[in-house]
C-alpha cells in the first residue's frame, strides 16, 4: 500500500472516510495507519466538499486526535479550493515536521487565499554604533 518513490502511478489509493470543518480547517478523515518517513500516501476525497472560502486542508486519521498539515512542494498550506472531490493526491510524509509534502502541483488548483507580503520600508534614520 506504501511505497518510497514517486512516480504517482499508485493503483491503490486510500478512500477518505469523510470531510468537515473543525477550527476553520478543511479536515480529511482516512483510515488507521502507519508511515514512516519519506513515504508517500495516494489518497482519493470521495465524499462532496463543502462549500467554504479558503481554509486549510488538515488530515486525521481514525483514533487520532492529531491533524497533519498538507503543504505544497514551496512549502505553502493546501486551501480548500485547490483540491477537488473524486482527484488523486500524492504527498510524501516528512516525520520530523510531522507534515505531508505535496509531490508536485499538477493535481492542485489556484487558490484564492492572499498570502500574506514582507515588506521592509528603507527608513531615513541613522543608527550610531556605541
Amino acid at each position: 500500500m506504501y511505497c518510497y518513490n514517486s512516480c504517482c502511478q499508485c493503483h491503490k489509493p486510500i478512500l477518505s472516510n469523510s470531510v468537515g470543518i473543525v477550527d476553520d480547517e478543511l479536515v480529511v478523515y482516512l483510515p488507521e495507519m502507519n508511515f514512516y518517513n519519506g513515504e508517500v500516501l495516494n489518497f482519493v476525497i470521495t465524499q462532496r466538499l463543502p462549500e467554504t472560502k479558503a481554509i486549510p486542508v488538515v488530515i486525521r486519521f481514525e483514533k487520532l486526535e492529531k491533524n497533519f498539515n498538507l503543504l505544497t512542494r514551496n512549502g505553502n498550506n493546501v486551501y480548500s479550493d485547490q483540491v477537488r472531490s473524486r482527484q488523486s493526491y500524492n504527498f510524501r510524509y516528512v516525520s520530523d515536521t510531522r507534515k505531508f509534502i505535496n509531490l508536485g502541483n499538477r493535481n492542485l488548483a489556484r487558490t484564492s487565499y492572499k498570502y500574506p507580503r514582507l515588506i521592509f520600508k528603507a527608513s531615513n534614520e541613522t543608527r550610531e554604533e556605541v
